[in-house]
Parts: structure tokens; C-alpha cells; sequence
């Protein structure tokens, strides 16, 4: 597997669940995506990015060992992704993705001296763009991508930073999995 070299394979959509109001606040948003696989997978591949950071899910469980993705970058000039393979994380049926954002470096404070209070430095909305490409053992290929029918919930970033790590962790999965009985909402985009 190689990266995506055409921009037009990505066939997804940068999505947020911020408007003109979150642009003073760096709360985390919660997206999800429900899915069926639908045969016996020979080998899944997921590319994901963020305006923003990221932590990527699929079936509760975080993919990948990366911390602060997609990393610092001049969101101007160019913006890097990552490929997972996924081809364990998925099962048949039914299956569900999901992403953790904050604002990072994006839009959240950052700088120095006088800057430390300065915050949307690239942009004052957080979003996040994924493409898997599931390939079946009968030689069928399947394409999920980020869209419109993606559901997002909106949470206070500060609870990572007042409960144990493991509680976080453990009802982050919940949460991204929709098992906590929180309603996730539809996207509303702008």
C-alpha cells in the first residue's frame, strides 16, 4: 500500500461540528461513524488527519501507538496524514469508527511571549478527514470515507486532566462507541 497520491482518491469530506461560536473555545468533539463490512476482509487501510489534533478509533479500540497527530505543520502550505493498517480491528458486520479532536496547534493557544493568549492561529474550527479502503478476499473493494452522516458529540477537553488516565481512556471508548447512552448528534455543516 502506498499514500494517497491524488487528491482526488480521498473522496472524503473535512468534517466539524464547530460554528462561528467555537471559535473562542477549545472544547473536544467526538465523531463516529457506523459501518458494515460485509465479507471475509483480506486487508483494510485507513489514512486520517486533522485540522487540529487526533486520536483515531475503530470498535472502541485506539489505532495506532501516535500521540498529538497529525503533528505540528504549516496548515497553510501543507498538511500531513497517517495510514493504518486495520485489517485486525474490523470484524463482519457490524462495525463502528471514531475520532477525538481538540484544537492542538490548529486553533488552539499557542506562541510565545505576547502570543501565549493568542488563539485560531491557522483557523478557528477544528475538523477531520479519514478514507478506509476495506478489500474483501472475493476481490471487492469498499471506500468509507468522512461525510455528512457522521454523528458528533461535544465534551470538555479538562476531564483528561482530572481523572485517572485509565477512566479517561475507558470512557473515551464508550464514548466514541456511543455505549455511554449520550445522544450523538448529527453534523451541521457550514
Amino acid at each position: 500500500v502506498t499514500g494517497i497520491l491524488n487528491t482526488q482518491e480521498w473522496k472524503a469530506l473535512f468534517i466539524t461540528a464547530e460554528n462561528d461560536e467555537d471559535a473562542a473555545n477549545s472544547k473536544g468533539t467526538y465523531v463516529r461513524k457506523d459501518f458494515c463490512v460485509n465479507g471475509k476482509v483480506k486487508e483494510a487501510f485507513v489514512c486520517t488527519t486533522a485540522l487540529g489534533l487526533y486520536n483515531f478509533y475503530i470498535n472502541g479500540k485506539k489505532v495506532g501507538q501516535d500521540e498529538l497527530t497529525p503533528g505540528w505543520t504549516s496548515y497553510r502550505k501543507h498538511l500531513c496524514y497517517q495510514t493504518y493498517e486495520v485489517t485486525d480491528c474490523l470484524k463482519q458486520g457490524e462495525n463502528a469508527m471514531g475520532a477525538i479532536l481538540a484544537a492542538g496547534w490548529y486553533k488552539g493557544k499557542m506562541g510565545f511571549d505576547g502570543l501565549a493568549n493568542t488563539r485560531n492561529h491557522y483557523g478557528d474550527r477544528t475538523a477531520f478527514l479519514a478514507r478506509m479502503a476495506v478489500r474483501y478476499e472475493d476481490g471487492r473493494e469498499e471506500i468509507f470515507v468522512t461525510d455528512t452522516s457522521w454523528l458528533f458529540l461535544r465534551k470538555s477537553m479538562m476531564e483528561k486532566f482530572t481523572m485517572p488516565e485509565k477512566r479517561f481512556r475507558d470512557g473515551l471508548n464508550r464514548e466514541v462507541m456511543g455505549e455511554t447512552g449520550e445522544q450523538f448528534q448529527q453534523l451541521i455543516m457550514t
